[in-house]
């Protein structure tokens, strides 16, 4: 059931999501008994794959620079992605675009002011 319910939250906040910086899926589909996440695929791979000979000053803060633009980004449509890691970001080995996925773990801000919950409940990555 968790499975399932982190297969619609990550359809359902990702496809409404108007930015460039994330892997918009084009759909959830039925899949025996369980869903599938059917996401294009542009010739991105995930950074903790990415090696390069070398990385170039000018290309590592690039790639910096857009990380944080996606993030605002998402911090502009109040949403928190709980599980940002190497693999989660998906980078183009030639062009060095930077994408973000899996919103699994994701949550969309109210926009009241809630009070603090358990410290003790993380989701998530921790070491990221």
């Amino acid at each position: 059931f968790n499975e399932l319910a982190q297969f619609r939250n990550q359809y359902t906040l990702a496809k409404n999501l108007e930015l460039s910086g994330i892997v918009k899926p084009l759909s959830l589909e039925n899949y025996g008994n369980s869903y599938a996440l059917v996401m294009p695929y542009e010739g991105h791979i995930s950074l903790n794959q990415w090696q390069p000979d070398k990385i170039l000053i000018p290309d590592f803060l690039a790639i910096g620079l857009q990380l944080a633009e996606i993030l605002h980004g998402l911090s502009q449509e109040r949403v928190i992605h709980k599980d940002i890691k190497p693999a989660n970001i998906l980078i183009h080995p030639e062009t060095k675009e930077i994408k973000l996925i899996d919103f699994s773990l994701a949550s969309l801000l109210p926009k009241e002011n809630q009070t603090i919950q358990n410290p003790n409940i993380l989701e998530g990555t921790l070491a990221y």
